[in-house]
């Protein structure tokens, strides 16, 4: 707790840095493992839940931007001489006390000989990353944890590029111990993406293939279109001879180019939404036959299909009716 304390001190020290935390677990990847209880035993046995654990400094809500529930955060009162208090998240709320009443309750940490209070709920976090369900967690002030502590992990809120910090953060662990090195400087983006590293990748090769197939399907349709336009050349002749404008062509051999296209657009559509699932562990934040992401591919797809049949429309309109019947 004391190494805690004084390295904390000099982090808020550091130029740029807004605010600044001390924990026992990063807030993404390798988290204490926990056992806690409301009651030693019940009707049953012992009524013990698995939570993850984080000792934490003051700050630490605000640093990382935490969302708090209801009642308050940990701060700088709850030292080791005060009641033993945690704060706990919306999962383990609801796992310890299903009535929706736990401000101010009790729960055990097995291992610890006091009960802990609980003074504050905040929002879930997804520790094992965003494309895990959120696990139970409570949070202890950092002074009042009495188990032994494996690492330590900083968090900083700064004003510059996180990378920039480095050899300050250097610094100041040498001045408190030259024999504890720093190791995983990560900004907060650097974390979530090494959790769906996998997943980016898959959706990269998928969105690869996905484009390489709206080529071939586009090229199909501009030469399918630039070779009716070809054949057509006569009768589009004729028309602007009969006193058909330009305009007219135009819109006539966009009608006969789209009409594949639309059908096509439905086709796919329909079939993509029946193998949605398919790629649903891969997703996050968007359910897989979403509508407004179903309706942007759609109205991307004829857009695109638009422009590539708009240079055959308009080498229709554009035909020399005098040269072309001389020719004739």
């Amino acid at each position: 707790a004391a190494f805690g304390n004084a390295l904390l001190q000099r982090l808020e020290s550091l130029p740029s840095v807004k605010a600044a935390a001390v924990s026992t677990a990063p807030p993404i990847g390798e988290a204490t493992a926990a056992v806690v209880s409301t009651s030693i035993h019940t009707a049953t046995g012992p009524d013990y839940k698995p939570a993850l654990v984080h000792a934490v400094t003051a700050g630490y809500a605000g640093t990382l931007g935490m969302n708090l529930r209801s009642g308050r955060f940990i701060d700088r009162t709850d030292s080791v001489q005060a009641m033993p208090v945690a704060v706990v998240n919306e999962t383990l709320a609801r796992t310890l006390f299903p009535d929706g009443r736990a401000i101010g309750r009790s729960f055990s940490r097995l291992g610890s000989p006091k009960p802990l209070t609980v003074i504050g709920i905040v929002a879930d976090t997804r520790q094992a990353g965003p494309l895990r369900p959120a696990m139970p967690a409570f949070y202890i002030p950092f002074d009042q944890n009495d188990q032994p502590v494996r690492l330590l992990s900083i968090a900083l809120s700064t004003a510059v590029a996180g990378g920039r910090l480095g050899p300050g953060i250097r610094r100041a662990l040498a001045e408190l111990d030259a024999e504890v090195p720093p190791f995983a400087l990560k900004t907060g983006t650097e974390l979530v993406d090494g959790t769906i590293a996998i997943q980016r990748f898959n959706m990269l090769v998928l969105g690869a293939f996905a484009v390489f197939a709206l080529i071939l399907a586009l090229s199909g349709l501009y030469a399918v279109l630039a070779q009716a336009v070809q054949h057509a050349r006569r009768d589009f002749g004729i028309r602007q001879a009969l006193g058909a404008t330009s305009g007219r062509i135009i819109r006539s051999v966009l009608s006969r180019a789209m009409a594949p296209a639309v059908v096509g657009v439905f086709a796919g559509g329909a079939a993509a939404l029946g193998a949605a699932e398919l790629i649903a562990s891969q997703l996050f934040g968007v359910a897989p036959n979403d509508p407004l992401t179903f309706v942007s591919a759609a109205l991307t797809v004829l857009l695109i299909s638009i422009l590539v049949v708009t240079q055959p429309a308009m080498k229709a309109a554009r035909v020399d009716v005098s040269t072309l019947l001389r020719h004739e």
